[in-house]
């Protein structure tokens, strides 16, 4: 194709941009001649940068927060409850009930809503959502992920339902509340 298309001009009918870009390429080629010179003159020390820069690497991606937008400590935890679909309303409303009287009398947190059974988000009765108002920062002493894991270990002796928490963010890319790795059973 480059055969077809590509044809020699001679030096008379180049034009300026011809050769502007000409001594631009040339120089890059140049640089790239130097480099590659002095990379295969020192290859020891080039293999040294290149696993330093490995290993730099894996250090910051270790360090660095991962996500699109940093955890936030708005004062409020969303929370979802899954119970098995088998759990009668009753029942769900049990441990519904169980749920929040632990999380009531944990010392960060102001007060709680908490409702269960099917509505516009909830499509089954074995589900529930509780929002959780957290004291002012400076009254807790702890942010809301420590809240989160200090209620995960509160909440272990409730059998029989599942309670995912995370802090309610004021910049989010969802609209909706899910289920997250954050649990408590």
């Amino acid at each position: 194709m480059c055969s077809r298309i590509l044809r020699h001009t001679p030096k008379e009918q180049q034009g300026r941009f011809f050769k502007a870009s000409e001594r631009v390429f040339d120089g890059m080629i140049a640089f790239y001649g130097r480099t590659l010179k002095f990379v295969l003159g020192y290859q020891t020390i080039t293999l040294l940068v290149a696993v330093a820069t490995l290993v730099l690497t894996v250090v910051l991606y270790i360090i660095i927060p991962k996500g699109l937008f940093p955890t936030q400590d708005t004062g409020v935890i969303q929370g979802i409850s899954q119970a098995p679909e088998s759990i009668s309303f009753a029942a769900m409303e049990k441990k519904q009930q169980q749920l929040d009287h632990i999380v009531l009398e944990d010392p960060a947190v102001e007060s709680i809503s908490s409702f269960i059974g099917a509505d516009g988000t909830n499509t089954t009765l074995n589900s529930g959502r509780i929002s959780i108002n957290l004291k002012p920062l400076n009254v807790r002493k702890m942010n809301a992920s420590d809240v989160i894991r200090r209620l995960q270990t509160s909440l272990q002796p409730v059998e029989g339902i599942t309670l995912y928490m995370e802090p309610v963010q004021n910049i989010t890319v969802d609209d909706r509340v899910s289920r997250t790795s954050t649990s408590t059973r």
